[in-house]
């Protein structure tokens, strides 16, 4: 998780390309400890988060054919950097929490955002296939909340280090320390977009009203719901049979009709990707590359695309046989050595390489065994320069320089 800040992106976004069409974007960066009376502990918060990064990549794998081994492997180094980074965040928080006594958690809040989430995640395939774009947004956007499970207490004029201890509607200005001021209203000057409250932009030097459809906007998180900043207003993404121009502007892709067109469903032994004029695979199957020596997955480069037949295959059960180039069922790996589906491995248990451990979770090198990430490492203590929160030690990068009032 990097700084909880309204101005800064929550967490780096992840792509995950589900289909040759589709490349859905989502902004996270945590998993779950068990939720006890309807709450939401600060420790559990960056496990509860990627938790639903596994939901996201398991129910898309599932809804639309993919080979989540290979999605789970080529964005394992992304998840591990946010997952670290919603550490230092979150170790960092609970300063200001315990010592500073100047922000306050609500856990119950942040249990209702996650539980909210998660609920999107629970719709059946068919709805998530109709609406993959809007979903994700959402998705997006309830993850954003969380921050709003923060309070700050610090009043107007008060001195503070990080945003998250001022008060709703100030934010913390003036280089480190700095003072709390009231983010700018509609028709104020501005210089940049932070300086403006929720859904206003800074246009012309003016905050300017952003949020409603046809509004102006630079990023998906300045509208409201489920519009989509498409060609920089607020749009609501079109579903299939509405006229378009680009994909950009619907749920799947825009055809050479200029209508936003759906999927089409293929069985097992159908075709599937770019050539089968855009089906996808039914429910237990993924897309695979009909011949064994050409790379299997039909996410690959165009012109794998161009030169290969794929056809819609049984996913492996756990303890059968497979081979390179075969999906496992969904939360299982291929293992080389044994040429089987085994399930990914656990926390504390032996391990050769990060891709046999569960998505959250790295190989440690000297024991061996599936562990949690450290907290990000040979990062820059408070006082030196910096351009992102992630370059600090205290995840807080403020007027370019690392702020923390802690030693």
């Amino acid at each position: 998780m990097k700084k909880f800040s309204r101005n800064k992106k929550y967490c780096s976004a992840i792509r995950f390309v589900l289909y040759p069409f589709i490349i859905l974007f989502f902004v996270a960066c945590k998993d779950s400890g068990k939720i006890k009376d309807d709450e939401i502990k600060l420790e559990e918060l960056c496990t509860k988060e990627i938790n639903i990064y596994k939901s996201i990549i398991n129910k898309f794998s599932l809804c639309f054919g993919t080979d989540n081994e290979k999605v789970y492997n080529s964005e394992r180094d992304e998840i591990t950097t946010i997952y670290q980074n919603c550490l230092t965040s979150i170790y960092e928080i609970s300063r200001y929490i315990n010592e500073r006594k100047t922000i306050e958690y609500d856990g119950k809040k942040a249990y209702e955002i996650i539980k909210k989430t998660e609920e999107l995640l629970n719709q059946n395939c068919e709805e998530i296939r109709k609406k993959p774009k809007s979903i994700s947004l959402l998705i997006q956007k309830n993850l954003m909340e969380i921050q709003t499970s923060f309070y700050g207490k610090l009043k107007e004029g008060e001195t503070c280090y990080h945003d998250l201890e001022c008060s709703s509607g100030l934010i913390c200005d003036g280089g480190c320390p700095g003072k709390c001021k009231k983010l700018k209203q509609e028709g104020e000057n501005c210089q940049e977009d932070k300086d403006c409250d929720y859904y206003l932009v800074c246009l012309n030097g003016i905050c300017t009203k952003s949020g409603e459809e046809d509004k102006p906007c630079r990023g998906d998180f300045q509208c409201k719901g489920e519009l989509a900043c498409i060609n920089y207003k607020c749009s609501k993404i079109k579903q299939e049979g509405e006229t378009c121009s680009t994909s950009s502007e619907c749920e799947i892709f825009c055809d050479d009709n200029k209508l936003c067109s759906g999927m089409q469903i293929s069985e097992e032994g159908g075709e599937c990707g770019i050539l089968s004029g855009n089906k996808i695979c039914d429910l237990g199957l993924y897309c695979k590359a009909e011949k064994e020596n050409i790379n299997e997955s039909h996410q690959n480069t165009p012109q794998d695309q161009i030169n290969q037949k794929f056809i819609c295959a049984s996913r492996i059960k756990e303890g059968q046989k497979c081979k390179e180039g075969e999906a496992c069922d969904i939360g299982l790996y291929c293992s080389p050595d044994e040429g089987v589906c085994k399930r990914l491995k656990k926390e504390g248990e032996k391990c050769g390489t990060d891709y046999v451990c569960d998505l959250e979770l790295i190989c440690d090198k000297e024991e061996k065994i599936c562990k949690k990430p450290l907290s990000a490492k040979n990062r820059k203590p408070k006082g030196e320069s910096c351009r992102e929160d992630e370059e600090c030690q205290s995840s807080n990068c403020k007027s370019q320089i690392c702020c923390s009032p802690f030693n």
